[in-house]
């Protein structure tokens, strides 16, 4: 399925096949790595109640039917870049999106993950069960551009109304955080899955409080998972965060970071930094006019705070965001900035312990280094992700009409170490709203994109692509 966005925003979705062309690749940032050709191919999918039918029937008045458990071949439909993106190296063919569930309800964060070792990258989403209500699919893509299609999974049917998911990959399998009903209240639980072994799922949290906005992170030897606890009786909303095994089992109890029955908690992003700390970035909001971008630095073995939380920026705006792309090095955290109309990307880069990275010059060190605006007026940009890569970060956004854009797209944006921009291109049309996108590298440079986009009647529709213009065949 492809989502595409006309300038009026309506968004038109086809059933289309899923062959990724390579294009220009590492032309863009001076790379050594290899590039393949987009000589097309593949099929398009569809449900399997669809199978009979052709590409045009397929859809009806809701939109486009969520893919489930099992994927059909059907005709291949040949697209081009939109008009509005010639020209632009990282644009993808309107055939080479694939659009993997459309849902009356709101946009959330995507969920993304790598399989560094494979190069294989994850994408969580709730869709509709075959037997129940609502399902939990994985839909995974790997290889180069122009070959392949996404694998869609189940990875759990519960029975019961899933609210969240999260995923990461811990370099053995897939770690599936849910909050769902299946424990008879609202409750966070999370499920190793590898598409053989069948594993135990694992209760994480029992409140009477419903969770949302989960964030799973590896984190070394072991995994951390994060949410959010919204109290609707007491307005209280606490922030937690639990270690867990490589399977998914609790080693130790949850840890509450902040509690306020004034700011509420969204945009959790979690990460390792270096080899002893968990970084938690996320936006705290008053409801009213203060809005915070905070950086916390944890300790790897117990999920304490290290030190007092870093607040990034306190002119978060009414769209604020954050992301973090750290490893065993450090990394960097890609945030958002709003002063009046203005909607701003900012980089802060970061050193293994969690601290602003030192300046290099040479082979001198100097002070701390400061933060780096990505973006600016004119242009706008939200929802807002960011990859680290060996030679510096990719970064992926939507970008708002304003200045030389004139309709919604999602754009992707390559820094260097230091996080200097060193070029852009526009990469899909995409809707003026919608949850947070999510980027991910793997090992050899190849690069996958997802983003929900939400039209005027509230469906939300998930897409995922892997970028066409960085990485080796």
């Amino acid at each position: 399925m492809v989502a595409q966005v006309n300038s009026a925003g309506v968004r038109l979705l086809r059933l289309v096949n899923l062959g990724f062309g390579w294009g220009l690749c590492a032309a863009l940032l001076g790379l050594s790595w290899g590039c393949g050709g987009d000589d097309g191919g593949g099929v398009s999918t569809m449900p399997r109640d669809a199978q009979m039918e052709d590409a045009s029937a397929a859809f009806d008045a809701n939109g486009p039917r969520p893919v489930g458990p099992a994927i059909d071949a059907a005709a291949i439909i040949p697209g081009d870049p939109p008009p509005e993106l010639e020209g632009q190296v990282c644009a993808v063919d309107t055939n080479k999106l694939y659009g993997l569930v459309t849902l009356d309800r709101p946009a959330a964060p995507t969920q993304l993950a790598a399989d560094q070792v494979n190069s294989r990258f994850g994408m969580m989403y709730v869709g509709d069960s075959r037997e129940c209500i609502d399902a939990v699919f994985l839909a995974s893509v790997e290889g180069p551009a122009n070959v392949g299609e996404p694998e869609i999974e189940l990875v759990s049917d519960g029975c019961t109304s899933v609210q969240t998911t999260a995923v990461t990959h811990n370099g053995l399998r897939w770690l599936a955080a849910m909050v769902d009903g299946r424990q008879g209240t609202t409750d966070l639980s999370v499920q190793a899955y590898d598409g053989e072994h069948e594993f135990d799922v694992h209760r994480i949290t029992s409140s009477a409080a419903p969770e949302r906005e989960v964030a799973i992170a590896e984190v070394g030897d072991a995994v951390a998972v994060a949410w959010v606890e919204q109290d609707a009786m007491t307005s209280m909303s606490t922030l937690q965060i639990r270690l867990l095994s490589s399977d998914g089992e609790p080693t130790a109890e949850s840890v509450v970071l902040e509690q306020s029955d004034v700011w509420t908690f969204s945009s959790l992003s979690l990460a390792r930094i270096g080899t002893r700390f968990i970084g938690l970035a996320y936006r705290r909001f008053d409801g009213a006019t203060s809005a915070e971008i905070v950086l916390e630095v944890l300790r790897a073995d117990t999920a304490e705070r290290e030190r007092e939380g870093w607040i990034l920026t306190s002119e978060a705006g009414a769209f604020g965001g954050v992301d973090l792309a750290t490893d065993d090095e450090g990394g960097g955290v890609v945030y958002s900035l709003g002063q009046a109309d203005s909607q701003q990307l900012w980089f802060q880069q970061l050193d293994r312990n969690g601290n602003a990275a030192p300046v290099m010059n040479g082979n001198l060190v100097g002070g701390p280094s400061v933060p780096e605006r990505i973006l600016g007026p004119p242009l706008k940009a939200v929802d807002a992700s960011v990859a680290k890569l060996p030679v510096g970060f990719a970064v992926a956004y939507r970008a708002l009409p304003s200045g030389t854009v004139s309709s919604p797209r999602i754009r992707v944006q390559f820094l260097d170490r230091l996080g200097s921009v060193v070029s852009s291109s526009d990469v899909a049309l995409a809707s003026e709203f919608g949850g947070r996108t999510a980027i991910e590298s793997g090992y050899d440079g190849r690069i996958a994109i997802g983003w929900t986009d939400t039209d005027e009647d509230g469906k939300s529709t998930l897409t995922v692509i892997k970028l066409p213009c960085v990485g080796g065949a």
